[in-house]
């Protein structure tokens, strides 16, 4: 989705409202998301309004409109997210777990990834069980995973799966 350049009337009203806000104000831009000030001529994008791959093109095409009219100003445009919202769910994913990693505790090779929010990315959510995603078996990651959003990585569970398959049609 291509968006037109900012006119001059788009930056008269850029510039008044990004300097009406306080520091640490926030500005909600519809089908893109929550902008905050966080200096004295910086917003960033810390909330996104749609991470579905069909949605992130026009989402990602508007944020980079904004990013236009800040070059205009001699504004700075940052993109640190801190929520995303997928198919109108929040994703959780807590700042103090980005980078932590559990294995599934019966060993079926499932292992589940804290990372930062990227838009397109499927996200699975740590069930109250924290049931491991690839074999089904109920508290198999540390509780404190518990209703965060992972990213799964199932290539140790299906590399074992493959040789099981392997030995049975062996015997």
């Amino acid at each position: 989705m291509e968006m037109p350049d900012p006119t001059q009337q788009d930056v008269e009203w850029a510039y008044l409202l990004w300097n009406s806000l306080a520091l640490d104000g926030v500005w909600n831009l519809p089908e893109v998301g929550v902008y905050r000030k966080t200096g004295e001529r910086q917003i960033t994008l810390v909330e996104i309004h749609a991470t579905v791959p069909s949605e992130a093109e026009g989402l990602f095409s508007r944020h980079h409109w904004i990013m236009q009219l800040g070059d205009l100003l001699g504004w700075t445009v940052e993109e640190a997210v801190e929520r995303a919202y997928q198919n109108s769910v929040e994703v959780n994913v807590p700042e103090n777990m980005i980078g932590d990693v559990a294995a599934c505790a019966s060993r079926c090779g499932c292992v589940v990834k804290v990372e930062p929010v990227v838009p397109g990315v499927s996200y699975y959510e740590v069930d109250e069980e924290c049931t491991c995603p690839c074999c089904g078996t109920p508290l198999s990651f540390d509780r404190a995973f518990r209703g965060v959003h992972v990213i799964v990585d199932d290539s140790g569970w299906v590399l074992k799966q493959e040789r099981m398959r392997a030995l049975e049609e062996e015997e």
